[in-house]
């Protein structure tokens, strides 16, 4: 049924599979609407009391498709506000699936996977991971709401400071900013994932999905206002000089020249 992730049901437990390890689990518009649509089936038909999210291969994400970048400047095209929005919409599934979701991330979670984990309830790092703003150095502003879930955790002094400044948190800086639930050996993240998610099993299962709601209610119900707004700031982002400049260097292999353009 899904073409780029793996969708299991295990016992009481979910379990998707971000499935494009050959492309460090990079986003597409049809795997972005796969995510959405895998979190809105969870949602409406699945039984189980908890859900892991976690990705194939040596990444959790390297976030958006840098190919997909190098085909819209060769068309001379900006980023489709649509495109972005898939982001959007993908960030709300996971925060309105009622369920508990485990993110299980392994080398690096960076731009839109930064932000997909942050989605999540719980984020469970093994020890060499990282999480990656990466926006900046794409010449982009960001999507997937990662500023929005990052002013909730941190405030926006420090949001800005990260998205800015910060080219990538270690494990040990996530867990001490309260962004990493866990950190745990990298070659025990699977067992220590998995054990971590059954503890849910023990908890009231309806009683967390309640607070859940609650929490959704309070923290996060303008998400999707943001997500507009984002949408078309990453739009005009992409018109920018800086963005062709930084997608170059990339595919380069150097240091991106910025003008301020």
């Amino acid at each position: 049924m899904y073409q780029h992730l793996i969708y299991e049901q295990q016992c009481e437990i979910d379990v998707v599979i971000l499935n494009r390890p050959d492309t460090a689990n990079a986003f597409t518009q049809e795997m972005l609407d796969e995510v959405a649509a895998v979190f809105t089936q969870i949602e409406r038909d699945s039984p189980a009391r908890a859900v892991i999210l976690k990705a194939a291969g040596k990444l959790f994400s390297g976030g958006g498709d840098i190919k997909m970048f190098r085909d819209l400047l060769a068309a001379k095209a900006p980023l489709p506000v649509e495109l972005v929005l898939g982001t959007g919409r993908m960030a709300l599934a996971v925060r309105r699936c009622k369920k508990p979701v485990v993110a299980v991330v392994q080398g690096a979670a960076a731009g839109a996977g930064f932000g997909l984990a942050m989605a999540c309830d719980y984020r469970i790092l093994s020890e060499s991971a990282k999480l990656v703003p990466a926006f900046n150095g794409i010449g982009l502003s960001g999507d997937t709401g990662l500023m929005y879930f990052l002013g909730k955790n941190l405030g926006p002094a420090r949001t800005y400071e990260l998205m800015t400044l910060k080219t990538a948190l270690s494990a040990r800086e996530a867990k001490d900013l309260g962004l990493a639930t866990e950190i745990v050996p990298d070659d025990a993240l699977e067992a220590q994932g998995k054990a971590f998610t059954e503890k849910l099993l023990h908890k009231p299962t309806r009683i967390l999905e309640r607070q859940k709601a609650l929490l959704n209610a309070y923290f996060y119900s303008e998400l999707e206002t943001f997500n507009q707004e984002e949408a078309v700031a990453m739009h005009l982002s992409s018109k920018e000089a800086d963005f062709a400049e930084a997608v170059s260097a990339f595919l380069d292999k150097r240091p991106a020249k910025f003008s301020g353009r």
